[in-house]
């Protein structure tokens, strides 16, 4: 009899201290939790980001070279694409070209050399 009483008394005391931590309005933090409170778009653009391994030696990144270019043609945000394609023979090749049909001057591909950040409009 005391052993079943004990046992009702384990029972309840486990069962009475049993809270839900979405009980007090915690959330997941642990290893499941992969979303970190970021949404779908913020974790893809976070992906994207490139890193430079070798600080070293200064080269640019296509994306940094895709700036460069953008700065040195003057060229809006808005109405011209500035796009890395390749890299031959240790330079970025970058497309750009433009949305509207009337802004069509830098049109064309102009090669970066991510060392001396020297840009040149390729010559077909």
């Amino acid at each position: 009899m005391k052993k079943a009483i004990g046992l009702v008394l384990f029972i309840t005391i486990c069962t009475a201290c049993n809270v839900n931590n979405k009980d007090l309005g915690e959330t997941d933090s642990g290893l499941l939790d992969t979303n970190q409170g970021q949404r779908t778009d913020e974790i893809l653009v976070e992906s994207t980001r490139e890193v430079k391994f070798n600080e070293d030696n200064n080269e640019f990144t296509p994306t940094e070279a895709e700036q460069l270019v953008r700065r040195k043609l003057g060229l809006s945000q808005s109405r011209h694409v500035v796009q890395y394609v390749n890299k031959e023979e240790d330079k970025y090749i970058i497309h750009v070209y433009s949305l509207s049909e009337n802004d069509n001057k830098n049109n064309g591909w102009y090669n970066v050399d991510p060392k001396t950040q020297v840009v040149e409009k390729l010559k077909h």
